[in-house]
């Protein structure tokens, strides 16, 4: 679905809410914002730190093409996160935040699959695991 697509069913969504000229104006600026303006999560290499900066929608042609979320630190750097192209995008790599945030939750992220779950969990029984999980998701819903 492209941008062009959106943008029309959200304008034709909202045309119960247009009463009169003014309004009309104001879904017209809403629905633009929303679709080229967000806030993104950056990280800046000069600054050393995370920050969530207005990030400006754009797109290259290079390489097939790709979008791409693009802002301005306080330093002056052009800091970009990119959108079609998650595996090259710098944030993932580069992010103190992030970087923190998966030595905290690893033990969460653990998959059956990988070499550590069962160092972690031990023997974990699947059908015994989710029976348990369910009496506390019991409790939980009780309280």
């Amino acid at each position: 679905m492209s941008i062009e697509q959106i943008f029309e069913d959200e304008w034709n969504r909202k045309k119960i809410i247009r009463k009169n000229e003014a309004d009309e104006l104001r879904v017209k600026k809403e629905l633009v914002a929303l679709a080229w303006v967000k806030y993104v999560d950056f990280y800046c290499k000069d600054c050393d730190e995370d920050m969530k900066l207005i990030g400006h929608k754009a797109f290259t042609s290079y390489g097939g093409g790709r979008w791409f979320y693009r802002a301005k630190c306080e330093c002056g750097n052009e800091l970009i996160r990119r959108i079609t192209d998650k595996d090259g995008d710098p944030y993932f790599v580069q992010s103190k935040q992030l970087r923190t945030d998966r030595r905290r939750y690893w033990k969460e992220l653990l998959q059956r699959s990988d070499a550590r779950f069962k160092g972690v969990y031990g023997d974990y029984d699947l059908k015994e695991g989710r029976e348990k999980e369910a009496i506390e998701r019991e409790a939980f819903d009780k309280k």
